[in-house]
């Protein structure tokens, strides 16, 4: 198909980046704090692209300043994204009941 167009993989790709940039709204998140800092957010709001944002190439300067460069990046389903920090294990455990939670309930 990409052959018929004159398109490279890479171009393909470069333009897919750019629509997809296109369509993801800035991201307002919620906050989940232990002893003050932050170690986990949940997008406030939520669209069809909401999960995309896993695609991103600077999906890792967009939360390495709050999480440090060990961070983990919950997608349970296509309009939920859950950046949030690597350790403690608390954290892990309280992340991974809230992605077990069905789509409905966010």
């Amino acid at each position: 198909m990409l052959r018929d167009t004159g398109i490279s993989p890479g171009e393909a790709h470069t333009i897919a980046l750019s629509n997809l940039a296109k369509q993801l709204i800035p991201s307002i998140f919620s906050t989940q704090k232990i002893d003050g800092k932050i170690v986990a957010l949940q997008s406030t709001v939520s669209t069809a692209y909401t999960a995309s944002r896993i695609l991103m190439p600077d999906l890792h300067e967009q939360f390495v300043g709050l999480f440090g460069s060990s961070f983990l990046v919950a997608v349970p389903g296509r309009d939920s994204f859950f950046p949030f920090a690597a350790h403690p294990k608390h954290i892990i455990d309280y992340m991974s009941g809230v992605v077990k939670k069905p789509p409905s309930a966010f």
